[in-house]
């Protein structure tokens, strides 16, 4: 407050700025750079045991997810544990993986469709090249899909930039996943068949692969 002959003025002063001294301002770390990752690549769950499974780099994805089934969740000395299955070869009949986690909470997920659902999320680590990172993994149903892993955009920001125009960075976990899928035969299809019952057509469901009818 300034002040005049008939008292004090509502002008509040301007208050100086203190200049600081050349070369003793805060000094920027520069980070250092971001590890360039392909659109898919063979990355490795450690803490799930699962050595080898392809995951397709989604930023259009906000959250992580990975296939699992028959998840069922128990509590252990207070804390929630998620078990679950875990198929990482995909259209391989091999013997599931089994796993476990602590439940970190729900993930409401929307589809493409529209369609909401609540899924269990779960903290893992995630290695890839020589880097080990944790991510926020949500559990679902991914046999549909073209891939049993996703990773968004939450677990890649600050730690790679995606290169939409290379796959399989890491070419050792490539070379395994592959030697894994080539040991394992390959799942028969399931062919989609209608039915007509009463003149009216039943939806397609899953039938048994053709050498399987007798």
């Amino acid at each position: 407050m300034t002040t005049n002959a008939d008292g004090p003025s509502a002008v509040p002063e301007k208050r100086l700025r203190k200049r600081r001294a050349p070369g003793t301002g805060r000094k920027r770390v520069p980070r250092p750079p971001l590890t360039s990752i392909g659109w898919r690549e063979w990355v490795e769950l450690p803490d799930l045991g699962v050595p080898a499974i392809k995951a397709k780099i989604d930023t259009g994805a906000r959250t992580s997810a990975v296939h699992a089934f028959d998840i069922e969740i128990l509590p252990e000395d207070g804390v929630e544990i998620v078990h679950f299955q875990i198929h990482p070869l995909q259209h391989r009949g091999a013997a599931p993986i089994s796993a476990s986690a602590p439940l970190v909470g729900w993930r409401r997920v929307r589809s493409s469709s529209g369609h909401e659902t609540q899924r269990p999320l779960i903290r893992t680590t995630l290695a890839w090249l020589d880097r080990r990172w944790p991510i926020d993994l949500t559990l679902t149903s991914r046999d549909e899909m073209g891939f049993r892993m996703l990773l968004g955009r939450r677990a890649l920001r600050g730690q790679v930039l995606v290169d939409p125009g290379r796959s399989f960075i890491d070419r050792e976990r490539r070379n395994l996943g592959r030697e894994l899928t080539a040991a394992v035969p390959r799942r028969p299809r399931r062919t989609k068949v209608a039915q007509i019952e009463d003149g009216l057509i039943v939806p397609a469901t899953d039938a048994p692969p053709a050498s399987a009818v007798s």
